[in-house]
């Protein structure tokens, strides 16, 4: 890969990831990518901006999750059972719930792949269970993982904000 170029695919993927969010919540760039990879939230210094401009993605208000978004190709599921502490989705996930989602309030949620893979969602157990969807998925610890096509055809909106909305 030239150098440079995991930074562009990242963004790229962010930006992917974006679109088929904002076609599922039927508003045209109601996902985006968040300034500068995050970083903007920091440097903003305002804590109202802060809790909507944190994670990779900024959300609408009324979503109950910060999204980090993540392509890596070295990642592979055999290493949540050798490695379940010091693997690269129990990094992900601490870093996403004791930065992003301790600043932001709201519920963490993982998307990942890598190339020819299908777009995999990773949100706590309790939360799956509050998504009502029947689908197939892999609970490892606390966590659920299950297809992202699995959460856009299987969730509404008003369901989702309807599910989460006592919850603050």
């Amino acid at each position: 890969m030239k150098p440079g170029g995991g930074k562009i695919k990242g963004h790229s993927f962010e930006n992917r990831i974006a679109k088929v969010l904002s076609n599922w919540w039927g508003e045209e760039r109601s996902f985006c990518r968040t300034p500068l990879s995050g970083g903007w939230s920091k440097l903003s210094g305002t804590n109202e901006t802060s809790q909507y401009v944190v994670g990779d993605l900024v959300c609408p208000k009324e979503f109950p999750f910060t999204i980090e978004v993540k392509k890596d190709e070295s990642f592979e599921f055999h290493h949540l059972l050798e490695s379940p502490v010091n693997c690269a989705l129990a990094q992900w996930l601490r870093k996403l719930e004791e930065e992003d989602c301790a600043i932001s309030g709201k519920k963490p949620m993982l998307i990942f792949s890598r190339n020819f893979w299908s777009l995999y969602v990773v949100v706590r157990k309790r939360d799956f269970d509050k998504l009502c969807i029947g689908t197939i998925t892999f609970r490892w610890k606390d966590w659920v993982i299950f297809k992202l096509e699995d959460f856009t055809s299987g969730v509404l909106k008003e369901n989702l904000i309807a599910g989460f909305g006592s919850e603050k």
